[in-house]
């Protein structure tokens, strides 16, 4: 069985509307219920009208809802709000609209993205916390033949799953019924516990199909707000989350500014390596991550390539803002595969050196690196070397290209595993087009190569759809974005097919679940300046290249 291929067992229910999922849960008595939240972070009610609500029919009961007192940190993150609870959904969704609502701004009412790019800019310019430090950097940069600098941005991003936030929730006799699709039931029994002070052998927590999680239902936000709204009213309540509030309140991945220096010899080998991320990080109004290192789930410190340069330096900035940061499928490599990929390119160029041969040079002989973050303790060069080589024979680099075209090449090393993606594109009159892309992957021993293709192919599809248009902007304290008119998922006219390669390993395996989306970028904003000469140094990719 093992290594052989295997399909999914409920696959014909899925693609023909037949999967049972956490929305589709209902039983007998429940009442729908939608919540009006306030824009601002940490805002609050400062007028409410409902009376208009009250009167749309089907509309059974306004309530308010504040953050009381903490359970295990969720509630202090939950938004103020005015829950609309109604016989179905429409009544409830109509109710909301009818209501007026003034809203007071919270301490963050007068921020923007914007602004906080400036204060990035203006940490970089100062000093951080010295998360690595190998050699002596400054001694190597005073020596150097050439220097090399560059900075990269990335935004924030929600994670936009197919099916919005929600939760069934009933309260009977000192006992708990919870229907949800979470990623999380022991910490959403924990939660739950807490808020209605129901012992926790009491509480059943029945998990459904999700469509889709990529770390947005390790959260349990909403099981606390269908939990509350129960409690509230004494029947049973489905809690639906609509589109618009699904992107605006999420727990976002980071926002950051990467800056970069080299040094080269005179021969041309990198002398020196420093990396200074100013980022918001994951520990804002996370009380369980209070005692975690500040660049959690942004910065590995022993990612490649530490080790690989006698003199690195990764230093970090702690930025403050609103918005609550969360695990993003992939949380530190998605967020450090583009900048440092595309930096081993814009070295290479500077040192007139071939991009793939740089790094093969970088990763040097076959040995394990000591590695100290998730996936480790060791990071192993030649398992990293080896599938760099695997997608540049595939897509046969350093063949000739036709005019216009350009290959990229990126590699990481994701949590156990490693990964990469090369591709070619060409752009004309301003539009992208993705002629080949091909991925390679070592997770050691593969239990089932039919996931792990369906896993790189999906992966591989998020990472370019975040380089090509995704991000969360912020202005007046609000989030700008509501649905898929303004957060545009990549469409499937658009997606390149994906090819998959599997090196053959007898190592102990590990999972594939975020290998496809972190290389996918770096690749595809590589294979862009192969064709064009245009540098992308800020995600999205957006009209870049208009």
């Amino acid at each position: 069985i093992i290594g052989k291929p295997a399909g999914v067992t409920d696959a014909r229910d899925i693609v023909q509307g037949g999967g049972y999922y956490g929305i589709d849960a209902n039983i007998p008595d429940a009442l729908v219920a939608v919540v009006a939240r306030c824009p601002y972070f940490e805002g609050d009610i400062e007028a409410l009208d409902s009376s208009d609500a009250k009167k749309i029919p089907g509309v059974r009961h306004i309530i308010r809802l504040a953050a009381p007192d903490s359970a295990e940190g969720v509630l202090d993150n939950m938004a103020a709000g005015v829950a609309v609870v109604a016989d179905d959904t429409w009544a409830a969704k109509k109710g909301r609209e009818a209501l007026k609502i003034k809203w007071r701004r919270g301490k963050w009412g007068d921020d923007s993205t914007a602004a906080l790019e400036a204060r990035a800019h203006a940490a970089l310019a100062g000093e951080g916390q010295i998360v690595r430090a190998d050699g002596d950097v400054v001694a190597a940069a005073s020596e150097a033949a050439h220097k090399v600098s560059a900075s990269y941005t990335l935004p924030f991003l929600a994670h936009s799953t197919m099916e919005p936030q929600n939760a069934l929730v009933d309260i009977k006799h000192n006992q708990v019924t919870v229907i949800a699709s979470i990623q999380q039931p022991a910490r959403t029994a924990r939660t739950v516990s807490r808020i209605t002070g129901i012992d926790r052998a009491n509480i059943d927590v029945e998990i459904p199909r999700a469509g889709g999680g990529f770390g947005r239902r390790l959260e349990v936000d909403f099981v606390a707000e269908a939990t509350l709204i129960a409690m509230e009213v004494g029947k049973p309540i489905k809690l639906v989350w609509m589109r618009e509030d699904d992107i605006k309140n999420d727990y976002y991945r980071p926002f950051g500014v990467h800056q970069f220096k080299a040094t080269l010899d005179e021969n041309n080998e990198v002398s020196s390596w420093s990396h200074q991320l100013a980022s918001t990080g994951k520990r804002y109004m996370q009380p369980a991550f209070a005692r975690a290192n500040p660049w959690l789930a942004v910065m590995e410190p022993d990612q490649f390539p530490a080790g690989c340069v006698a003199n690195y330096r990764a230093e970090f900035m702690e930025l403050a803002f609103g918005l609550l940061c969360g695990w993003w499928r992939g949380p530190a490599p998605t967020f450090l595969a583009f900048p440092v990929q595309s930096f081993i390119d814009e070295v290479a160029v500077a040192a007139q050196r071939d991009p793939l041969e740089l790094r093969l040079s970088l990763l040097g002989e076959a040995r394990d690196l000591k590695y100290g973050d998730h996936g480790g303790p060791v990071f192993n060069t030649g398992r990293l070397a080896e599938v760099t080589k695997k997608v540049a024979a595939a897509i046969d680099y350093g063949r000739k290209l036709p005019k216009g075209h350009g290959i990229g090449i990126a590699s990481h090393f994701v949590f156990g595993g490693y990964a990469a993606h090369a591709m070619e594109v060409s752009i004309r009159d301003g539009r992208l087009e993705i002629h080949r892309c091909v991925c390679a992957i070592d997770i050691g021993q593969v239990v089932n190569p039919l996931g792990v293709e369906a896993q790189m192919m999906g992966g591989t599809i998020d990472g370019l759809s975040t380089a090509m248009n995704l991000e969360i902007t912020v202005k007046d304290g609000k989030i700008e974005q509501s649905n898929f008119p303004d957060y545009p998922l990549l469409r499937m006219a658009d997606a390149p097919d994906v090819e998959v390669f599997i090196i053959d390993s007898d190592l102990p395996p590990v999972g594939c679940g975020e290998m496809g989306i972190p290389t996918a970028a770096p690749a595809l904003t590589n294979a862009i300046f192969a064709a064009t000469g245009k540098r992308i140094r800020r995600l999205p990719i957006g009209d870049q290249l208009a």
